[in-house]
């Protein structure tokens, strides 16, 4: 338990010092109006490019907020799986001790 909780108090610490969403919302509106006024004869392929980058940009954005909540809401990561591989690591850890190598070969 102090391991996971060591790095969950890193990667707090990690996420405080760097706060990228106001940098991401200060971009998102020059670049869609970029895109919309780049001259292209036809409105209709005009539309479509601007709702296309539009889509790409809210999925990343959508991304970025599920990715950074993984401990959270529907889909989660729950911790057991990562307390099954420090237990594994600490059996290899342990077993190859005596042997002068971690290396394990199994």
């Amino acid at each position: 338990m102090p391991k996971e909780r060591h790095a969950a108090e890193v990667r707090r610490a990690r996420v405080l010092m760097v706060d990228d969403q106001p940098i991401a919302r200060k971009g998102l509106v020059p670049t869609i109006a970029f895109a919309y006024f780049s001259g292209v004869k036809s409105i209709r392929a005009q539309s479509l490019m601007t709702a296309a980058l539009t889509g790409v940009i809210v999925f990343n954005l959508l991304l970025i907020v599920v990715l950074d909540n993984t401990f959270d809401g529907y889909l989660r990561v729950t911790p057991e799986p990562l307390r099954e591989i420090l237990e594994r690591i600490d059996a290899i850890e342990s077993r190859s001790k005596g042997f002068g190598s971690a290396r394990c070969l199994s």
